[in-house]
């Protein structure tokens, strides 16, 4: 039994690297350059909504207005999106798994990025939206200590 490999039609072979290599350099990063007022864009790995269904590629791009917005490709419709003044951002402290779970009062994405370089550029963008609390409400009774 013979297995046969096809090129993607994306994939320019150049003269002395072999096919491997360039496919290996092409997934990399994911990210594309940022257009219209984005500040980032690319493929992200999205949880589906129904249990065990796994996670799908879809195309995110995070405008400067801070809206995290999806789409299947590049140019087709909006699915979803979230502003990220009013959501929640965590991810995972363990490097393999590259999750970033952002939840809202609408919606909740639970994302995976394709590489380490796009798990690094994809927070450094969020970051940027992140209103981090430094210090306890004081009256607040259940705050109070005893």
């Amino acid at each position: 039994m013979q297995t046969s490999y096809t090129k993607p039609s994306h994939v320019q072979k150049s003269p002395g690297v072999s096919a491997a290599m360039v496919s290996a350099s092409a997934i990399v990063s994911t990210m594309q350059h940022p257009t219209d007022g984005a500040i980032c864009q690319g493929w992200l790995l999205k949880k589906r909504r129904k249990k065990m269904q796994g996670y799908a590629k879809r195309y995110f791009v995070l405008s400067s207005q801070g809206v995290i917005a999806y789409s299947f490709e590049p140019g087709a419709p909006i699915r979803d999106q979230i502003t990220l003044k009013l959501a929640s951002i965590t991810s995972s402290a363990n490097d393999k798994s590259r999750a970033i779970h952002i939840d809202s009062t609408n919606a909740t994405f639970h994302l995976k990025a394709l590489s380490p370089t796009d798990f690094a550029l994809w927070m450094s963008a969020l970051r940027k939206f992140c209103i981090v609390a430094s210090n306890p409400v004081v009256d607040d009774p259940i705050m109070t200590p005893r």
